[in-house]
């Protein structure tokens, strides 16, 4: 009697269980199921129908990766020829990424950049590794310098104490360079030239600490020279009553207008004459030791040791040749010394004669009777 009556319970409880609504049992089976779930250190997301996920899932916003067995992954993933990486929580990275003491660049859709990037206007060089490349790099027959930071330099780059200009495009640059109003030689390497150039067969000089191209008069080493005003060395020509001989160089001259005070007097006149637009020259009589000084082709003033004749309509201008001379007087004394040869009658279309610490100043009122 108590089997029967043990038999017929549990017939009782398997009918009942069999009777449970199949909705109920499913309900139950997937609450244990959904969403995350760690298994023996692992991580598997499952699906709404109890699926283990697989390959890459967009969850909460972000992406994750799991493989053929549902296992969440983490670090560098490769899938198919790209390369992804997906922190501690298996979030997939993008920008970029320090990974141990290099540093990587994760596109958009995680995957890993190579070559160039152009990064928030900034352009970076990434290995075939993905790693960012700094210093020097030849990409093709071009040389560029990436700085520390790994940023593509351009403009001027001072690398291992020598100068190099690198172009908008980052390109290493040779040969000449305007930088600014101003012009550079790049040797073959890229390192700034100075000193002297030799270019499409013609001389040019570079200042010896910023590179420039020098123009206009020079001294090196002791010698004069005289650069064009596109940096070309003149040779075998006379300038300003300068002799320069075949190799540029002014030829030493004997007498009072020696070549340094020739130069000095060059420049007097090339400052009238970008200050006045005039047309002011000098001619020497090497042999008398005289200087005669014309404007627009019209005798303007002449001068020999501690003594200079002229127009007094540029008493500026007969001043500064004195200084150039040696001789002791500015504008002021000279208009006064002027007007004192004006009081006694001396001063109208006649030679004036007068005196200053005993150096004779000898002046023309009246150009024509020069």
């Amino acid at each position: 009697m108590k089997k029967f009556l043990i038999s017929l319970s549990l017939v009782m409880g398997l009918s009942l269980f069999l009777q449970l609504p199949l909705a109920e049992l499913s309900t139950t089976t997937h609450a244990a199921s959904y969403g995350w779930k760690q298994v023996n250190g692992n991580w598997y997301y499952y699906t709404s129908s109890g699926v283990k996920v697989t390959g890459w899932k967009s969850i909460g916003g972000k992406w994750y990766y799991f493989n053929s067995y549902g296992v969440m992954k983490t670090g560098w993933v490769k899938e198919g020829s790209k390369w992804y990486f997906l922190d501690s929580n298996g979030a997939m990275k993008t920008g970029w990424l320090q990974s141990g003491s290099k540093w990587y660049y994760l596109n958009t859709d995680g995957a890993m950049a190579t070559g160039w990037k152009k990064v928030s206007n900034t352009w970076y060089y990434l290995e075939s590794s993905g790693a960012m490349r700094t210093g020097w790099l030849q990409s093709g027959s071009n040389w560029y310098y990436l700085k520390p930071n790994g940023a593509m330099q351009t403009s001027w780059a001072k690398v291992s104490g020598k100068w190099y200009f690198f172009d908008t495009n980052g390109t290493m640059k040779t040969g000449w360079v305007q930088s600014g109003s101003d012009w550079y030689y790049m040797n073959t390497n890229g390192t700034m030239k100075t000193g002297w150039v030799s270019s499409g067969g013609k001389w040019y000089y570079l200042d010896e600490v910023d590179g420039f191209m020098w123009t206009g008069w020079i001294d090196d080493n002791g010698k004069l020279y005289y650069l064009y005003d596109n940096g070309v060395m003149a040779a075998s020509t006379t300038i300003n009553g300068i002799t320069l001989g075949a190799d540029g160089a002014a030829i030493e001259e004997t007498g009072f207008f020696n070549t340094d005070l020739k130069s000095t007097i060059g420049q007097i006149i090339k400052y009238y004459n970008d200050s006045i637009k005039k047309d002011f020259k000098v001619e020497y009589e090497d042999t008398n030791d005289i200087a005669y000084f014309f404007r627009n082709t019209e005798p303007l003033a002449y001068a020999e040791a501690g003594v200079v004749m002229g127009d007094v309509f540029f008493p500026e201008f007969l001043v500064d040749l004195a200084y150039a001379l040696g001789i002791p007087v500015n504008e002021e004394e000279m208009e006064a010394l002027l007007i004192e040869a004006s009081d006694h009658g001396q001063a109208h279309n006649e030679l004036v004669s007068v005196y200053n610490d005993g150096i004779t100043l000898e002046f023309y009122w009246d150009i024509e009777n020069y």
